[in-house]
This record gives C-alpha cells, structure tokens and sequence, in this order.
C-alpha cells in the first residue's frame, strides 16, 4: 500500500525490551496500512503522536507521565493533532489517567495494542503477526519469547500489567527469527536501523564524553569539533525520505536525493555525504557479520 498522504505518525517508547517489540509491532502494521512512522523524534513533522509507556516502578512512571503532558502542551500548542497512550501505565491506571489528562485522544494497555491501530487505521493492519519496524541498531533485535507471570508476588506489578504467563508459539518464534536474521545478517540494514543508531546514541549523553572514556580516545578527540545538534541534519535528511526509501535505500537515485535535499533543508552535497556514510555504516555491519570490522566516520563529526 502507498504512504498515506500527509499521514505521518511518531511512536515514542518508554521503559523495557518487551515495549521496544511492541512498539515495533504497532510500526509495521502503521507501516503496512500506509502511514509514514517515525520513532522517538523531536524534530518530526508528525501530526500524531502514540507514547508507549512504562507503569513498573516509580521512577518510570514519573517518565511516562511526564512525556505524556509534554506531548499534551505540544498539543495545546498546536504542535500536534492527536496524543494517544498504549502501554503498561495506561494498562494499569486506565481510570486515573483518562480522569487526569483527558486531553489524550484515547488510551490503551498492555494487551491491547491493535486498539491503536484500529482507531489509526480503521483496521487491524495489514502486515503478519511476525513483522516488526525495528528500532535497535542494525546489529541486533528483541525477540520477545513469553509474556506475563504467573507468580502473583506482592512486590511485582508484572502480572496486574502483562496478565498470566503465555509463550509465544513456537512457530511463530521461528517465523520471527528468520525475519530478523534475513534482515540483520544478510546485508539487509536500512536508514531504520540507521537512524535507530543514533536514537540510541543520543539517549546515552554527549558523543563526545562518551567516546572520551574509551582508552585512548580523549587525546584523540581533543581537537574534534562535535557540536551538541550533530544529528539534527541527519535526522532531517532521513525524515525526508519516503518509507520505501528508509527501507530500501538502493533506489535513492540523483532525482530522489535532490527532493530529499528539498525537503530537509539542505543541499545535494549534505545528502551525498549522508548516503556515503551511511553505505559505510552497511560496510561495518557486514563485516561484523563476515569477522572483520572497520569503524567508520560518525555523521556530523568533523575535525
């Protein structure tokens, strides 16, 4: 199915592994009915926002609720034109929440993730049960093999969220497994993965005090320049492209990139050198995959 136009939705995802999969469950069927998604972008132009929160402990909680209001401001602003709210904290908090903050268009727990889709699409999607959008670098992803528990211990919130303990088919874990390693291992890396890197980066603190603890890499980048907005053309670039594009990037051609460059508000020159670092970024996977690695340029670092 073609991109729906103007149609482009950002899903946000807080807390553990287990939300990263369902999250990107809820991206490729979003993906499937047409729809252009992103994942955890600031800079997006999307009119719709889906937070997948977190409602186990205290600390994560206090997160969901207050990346819930900031969209709710975003909002209210005119930022954005629907918030709606899957996960654990609405799972468990359903009542409290829509009471609270009824700004949010609708909310939906744990074990209803089709609900969104539904009320996003009119459907349950189009993709298999088995697809994901993934969001980790292009060097691994979850495989979520279980859900629930059936230990109804008194300091666990685990079965009030997730339910009784149910494993995923077998066969269905095996689809999933083959999806994943055609994708990881064979040469299969595409600007999702590529802009999940640096999703994955960005949330880990500054670039440059992060490779500064590796040995011998302070006196290395003592006179690199690497400015705190290093991925914000990136970001603009990749957002640009259409979904085919992110996910097959082989058919950028000169016509494309030059729309690409339109769109992001920069030139052919900056989409070049994003195409070329990223074919070395799919270098670097393959060799990881082949034995061999060779790390390549970050995208914005400059000396």
């Amino acid at each position: 199915m073609g991109k729906v136009k103007g149609k482009k939705i950002n899903v946000v995802t807080l807390g553990c592994s287990k939300n990263v999969v369902d999250s990107e469950h809820v991206m490729a069927q979003l993906a499937a009915a047409g729809y252009d998604v992103v994942f955890d972008s600031n800079g997006t132009e999307a009119r719709t926002v889906v937070v997948n929160t977190c409602g186990f402990i205290g600390d994560a909680k206090e997160e969901s609720i207050n990346t819930i209001l900031g969209f709710v401001r975003a909002k209210e602003e005119g930022a954005i034109d629907r918030l709606f709210v899957i996960g654990c904290l609405s799972e468990r908090y359903a009542e409290e929440l829509r009471r609270e903050i009824p700004e949010v268009d609708a909310y939906f727990g744990a074990r209803d993730f089709s609900g969104v889709v539904r009320a996003l699409t009119g459907s349950e999607g189009g993709a298999p049960a088995t697809e994901r959008m993934l969001t980790t670098p292009g060097h691994y992803a979850y495989l979520k093999i279980s859900e629930g528990c059936n230990w109804k211990c008194g300091y666990c919130a685990i079965p009030l969220i997730r339910g009784a303990h149910v494993s995923v088919p077998m066969e269905e874990l095996e689809e999933e497994a083959r999806k994943l390693k055609k994708k990881l291992v064979k040469n299969q890396f595409n600007f999702n993965d590529f802009i999940g890197q640096i999703q994955q980066i960005k949330k880990m603190g500054n670039l440059k005090d992060l490779a500064s603890m590796l040995p011998g890499m302070g006196k290395m980048l003592k006179n690199v320049d690497i400015p705190d907005d290093v991925f914000k053309q990136t970001e603009a670039i990749v957002s640009s492209m259409t979904p085919a594009e992110r996910e097959h990037p082989e058919i950028i051609n000169a016509r494309r990139r030059e729309r690409i460059a339109k769109g992001s508000g920069t030139t052919m020159a900056d989409v070049n050198r994003l195409m070329k670092q990223f074919e070395d970024t799919r270098k670097m996977m393959k060799a990881v995959a082949g034995g061999g690695m060779k790390m390549p340029k970050m995208p914005g670092m400059r000396r």
